[in-house]
């Protein structure tokens, strides 16, 4: 009996510590389960649904090996060995097939079990989630490979391909590709580089950058925003339904892109596919990101050697903005570079920058530390180890954190300080901040007995200091915030600290609000919100502590709302013309370099001299020239209409940039204008001046080269206007000159004509087509010159358009027009076209409703028709004029459709009635392109949808005719049904 009790007792522990033991396995964050010696699961906790997606019931009783990835098998079988050979496993990583099929990366502790006698009966397995730790171990693996392709490619095309196979290859990534802007129609994206299985798919697949693409798929959005896209399941996701089906057969589950900056300017887009879901969290995103950042650096070093003396004023530039900025640091600051001797070992470092507060606390000029050896001016620090901690830096790339550093330091005659001291590496360099602390050390010895809040306020030397509640709202803030930022703290007590920060400042304030929640410190500019509702620049320090076992977030911030300022302060004037406001050369030069290379147009660069304003200096002194030159610069910014256009040169010259040119010649027509505008007087002390410039004139069309060659051009051609007399205008290509010289005969020539009535209208039938029945008329307005000849429209139309007749001879082509819809049969109607100018003159209305009137006819019968281009010059000044029109009857329709830029958008907000398919698309259509197959096809759809009427222009042949009827063209014009002709009379 006494044996049975214990026996039973024994029994009864026993269960009771299977019970506990199962019980924490159950509520374990691992997954744990047993298997028999032939590797069949016996018993698996319930963590294996979150994990694997499979519930406890279908796990038991399969085999474990049948869950590990092909790859890792090989491995599992010798490891399952070791343990029923009496082996305790740790921290093994291995794959896991999920149940949708996926692989998951795990790590296994294995433990064998054994039975009374001691022998193994099965193992227990405990599996941890590492998927997040493989992604970012990929993730660097990767960078790690990519650095070395930078370091070794010496051309940007071997520099791509390399990069992307050994994303593909190092990170074992499915596809990786690089992608540039193309400026065509499609706004398409071309594939420089691709490597990766998937490589074909990518290269077949079409990818955009236009907006409708800015939430759709990876590259696109990347490319339009200018910022990384992160996509973590490829398979769900709405904005990547067009991309499912190639996703699925390419095997691609997650995928990332990040945009590549060249010389501050997106260069393209790096795109890279994973095989795995959730391949890029935060972590792996950074990590290529900084691949991103270094492609960039790689992409510009290797930029061609033409481009050497822009990189020169580049990196001039580059150096008087860091000087602005390191001089802007409270904080002493300075650059080192490493010295090396033959082997290429680091020995030592030498000073290359310095800022004003790290020359201060040295006591030395710029002379006396930049340019000399750290082991001159702290010799010591070799002695401490503390350089070499530095040159380490350089080695390795991790930075230096001492924190209440002591240092007898020779510069302050050997006192001893005690410095906060941070080293990052930068280039084959290190940049070196410190802060002394000493004061601040000493305040903390005397106060070490105080209250937690006020340590940490003295120990982080700030204006203002406050802590944050598990909420997030403010559970303390130190009294200074009323000085600093106007609150009073009961104002601002129990508060959501996330309201006093800038909305534009708030996403990235909670971004920072988690790192800390994470244990880093963060450090950051911020616009914080004060009392009076304005905000105020403040560096913001944010970090965690514990106190008793309880976690605190403490914020420290300090006022660098002037220094923010003079940032802003040196960063324009280092760009602008402190006299006349206007940005300098440089920074002209950039932006004509960036029209140029966009190449959207053609570009004309206008030099202004000022005429006599030496003499002006002489007789009245120098603030007397320079109010004439700031006059003169205003009157041109208001000329030309954009104050970006407009730089300030040297001495008394102006730069005025014209982009995107249709007729090169305009440039003469505008240069005319500004000599008009400039020449009006000047008063100064009750003296009248009449000032003049001499301009010459250069455009991109004739000149090979760069900005600089382009800007310089158009100076050699002043210098030949000032040489021929003043106020002239010169030209570099003798046939601009000529071309203006033409353009000034027929503008007065046409002056004349049209009050003669030398312009009329001919009259081009519009038929339905497959019928061929004439429903009505286009007028198409040309020259009839006394002498017999006719001039056609695309030679004096843009001379009346750019010499303001175009309203006037608007005025007469509807006038005669109209008289003659009222002798056109009732059921036929009559077009006539709108210039932008005329839409926008208010009488405008008023004398259509007039002619409507005299001549009675059905306002429905007139169709006024107004290019894509004119509609959106001034959209809502148009607004009234086609509302009140549409109101009594008039039909609008949008000309040379698809040939503009407008949108559906402007369909939809405008009484618009139909729309005219432009000429080219016909011929291309004749033609057999494709291109203009389809977007004629789209059009007709996109009419269909909105109700429109339709009219293909240009019809020639029956061919056009009959694809043109296939994809729903209602109405059509061309010579297959008959040219612009006069009307016969009716009578």
């Amino acid at each position: 009996p006494a044996r049975s009790t214990t026996t039973r007792q024994t029994t009864q522990a026993g269960t009771s510590s299977w019970r506990r033991y199962r019980m924490i396995a159950d509520n374990s964050s691992d997954v744990v389960y047993e298997t028999t010696p032939d590797g069949i699961i016996q018993w698996v906790s319930p963590g294996i649904e979150q994990l694997l997606g499979y519930t406890p019931g279908a796990f038991r009783g399969t085999s474990a090996r049948d869950y590990v990835h092909p790859d890792d098998l090989g491995m599992v079988n010798q490891l399952r060995q070791q343990v029923y050979a009496g082996a305790e496993l740790e921290e093994i990583p291995c794959r896991f097939r999920r149940s949708d099929g996926t692989f998951r990366t795990c790590t296994v502790r294995a433990r064998p079990v054994r039975g009374p006698d001691g022998a193994i009966t099965g193992a227990v397995m405990a599996l941890r989630d590492a998927h997040g730790q493989a992604a970012v171990l990929r993730a660097l693996t990767t960078l790690s490979r990519a650095n070395g392709v930078l370091v070794r490619e010496r051309t940007e095309s071997d520099l791509l391909s390399e990069t992307c196979r050994a994303v593909v290859e190092a990170g074992q990534y499915r596809i990786a590709w690089y992608g540039r802007k193309v400026h065509d129609s499609e706004r398409s994206v071309d594939k420089v580089a691709v490597a990766g299985p998937g490589a074909e798919a990518v290269l077949t697949s079409a990818t955009f950058w236009r907006d409708e693409y800015r939430d759709k798929g990876l590259a696109g959005p990347a490319l339009i925003t200018g910022a990384t896209r992160v996509l973590n399941d490829l398979g769900v996701a709405p904005e990547t339904t067009l991309w499912h089906d190639v996703a699925a057969r390419f095997h691609v589950r997650s995928g990332i892109a990040l945009p590549v900056l060249v010389f501050g300017e997106v260069d393209g887009v790096l795109v890279v596919y994973s095989d795995e879901l959730g391949s890029f969290d935060d972590v792996a995103q950074q990590l290529f990101e900084d691949l991103a950042a270094d492609l960039g650096f790689g992409l510009e070093r290797i930029k061609d050697s033409s481009e050497l003396a822009s990189s020169r004023v580049r990196e001039q530039e580059h150096r008087q903005r860091l000087e602005g900025i390191l001089d802007a640091q409270v904080d002493p600051l300075v650059l080192l570079e490493a010295v090396r001797d033959d082997s290429g070992a680091i020995v030592d470092l030498r000073y290359t920058e310095a800022n004003t507060a790290a020359l201060g606390y040295n006591g030395r000029s710029r002379d006396e530390q930049v340019g000399h050896l750290f082991s001159e001016i702290h010799p010591g620090l070799f002695d401490l180890g503390i350089a070499q901690q530095y040159m380490r830096v350089v080695e390795t790339g991790e930075s230096v954190i001492l924190d209440d550093y002591t240092y007898a330091n020779p510069n302050l005659g050997h006192a001893t300080r005690r410095y906060d001291i941070r080293a990052s590496k930068c280039g084959d360099g290190v940049t070196l901040t410190w802060r002394d602390v000493t004061d601040r050390f000493l305040a903390a010895k005397r106060l070490s007995e105080s209250e937690h809040r006020y340590r940490v306020l003295t120990e982080n030397a700030a204006d203002v200091v406050w802590e944050t509640a598990e909420d997030g709202s403010m559970a303390w803030v130190s009294e200074s915030v009323t000085r600093v930022l106007g609150w009073r703290t009961d104002q601002i007590l129990g508060r959501p600290t996330v309201d006093l920060f800038h909305p534009e400042d708030r996403e990235r304030a909670a971004y920072n609000r988690d790192l800390v929640l994470t244990g880093l410190t963060v450090r950051e500019e911020f616009r914080l919100l004060s009392a009076d509702g304005g905000f105020r620049w403040m560096s913001l320090t944010a970090q965690r502590f514990h106190r008793d076992g309880t976690a605190l977030r403490i914020v420290s911030l300090r006022d660098i709302h002037d220094v923010v300022a003079g940032r802003n302060r040196l960063a324009h004037a280092q760009m602008h013309d402190p006299l006349t406001g206007l940005v300098n050369r440089g920074e002209m030069r950039r932006r004509i370099q960036a029209e140029m290379d966009a190449g959207l147009g053609d570009t004309a660069v206008l030099k202004l001299g000022v005429d006599g304003l030496a003499r002006v200096n002489v007789a009245l002194g120098h603030a007397a020239g320079d109010h004439v030159l700031a006059t003169i610069a205003r009157r041109v910014v208001d000329l030309v209409g954009d104050v970006d256009q407009v730089a300030r040169g040297t001495g008394d010259e102006l730069i005025v940039m014209l982009p995107r040119l249709t007729d090169v010649a305009s440039a003469g027509d505008i240069a005319d204008a500004l000599c008009d505008a400039v020449r009006q007087p000047v008063e100064i002390d009750g003296q009248e001046l009449l000032p003049s410039v001499s301009i010459g004139i250069a455009t991109s069309d004739r000149f090979e080269g760069d900005a600089d060659h382009l800007m310089s051009t158009a100076g050699i051609a002043m210098r030949d206007a000032k040489t021929a007399g003043p106020d002239r205008t010169a030209y570099v290509d003798e046939r601009l000159a000529n071309a203006a010289a033409e353009r000034l005969v027929l503008e007065a020539q046409l002056r004349l004509a049209i009050p003669r009535g030398e312009l009329r209208p001919l009259f081009q039938p519009v038929v339905t087509i497959g019928t061929g029945v004439v429903v009505g008329y286009e007028a198409l307005v040309r020259w009839f010159r006394p002498d017999g000849t006719v001039t056609a429209p695309d030679v004096f139309l843009p001379v009346a358009e750019r010499s303001a007749l175009i309203q006037e001879l608007d005025r007469s082509v509807l006038t005669q027009s109209i008289a003659t819809l009222a002798t056109l049969p009732d059921g036929q109607h009559l077009a006539v076209n709108v210039s932008a100018a005329s839409l926008g003159d208010p009488a405008y209305p008023d004398l259509v409703e007039d002619l409507v009137a005299r001549w009675r006819v059905r306002p429905d019968r007139l169709i006024l028709e107004i290019t894509e281009t004119a509609l959106l010059q001034g959209l809502t000044g148009v607004r009234a004029t086609v509302d009140r029109l549409a109101a009594i009857g008039v039909r609008w329709y949008v000309d040379d459709f698809g040939t503009g830029y407008s949108s559906i958008a402007h369909l939809r907000d405008l009484p618009v009635a139909g729309l005219k398919l432009d000429r080219s698309f016909t011929a291309g259509i004749g033609q057999g392109d494709p291109t203009c197959i389809r977007l004629a096809q789209a059009l007709a759809g996109l009419a269909e949808g909105l109700g429109l009427d339709t009219v293909a222009e240009g019809i020639e042949t029956a061919e056009e005719e009959a694809r043109l009827a296939t994809q729903g063209w209602k109405h059509g014009q061309g010579w297959l049904y008959g040219k612009a002709a006069p009307l016969p009379d009716p009578s």
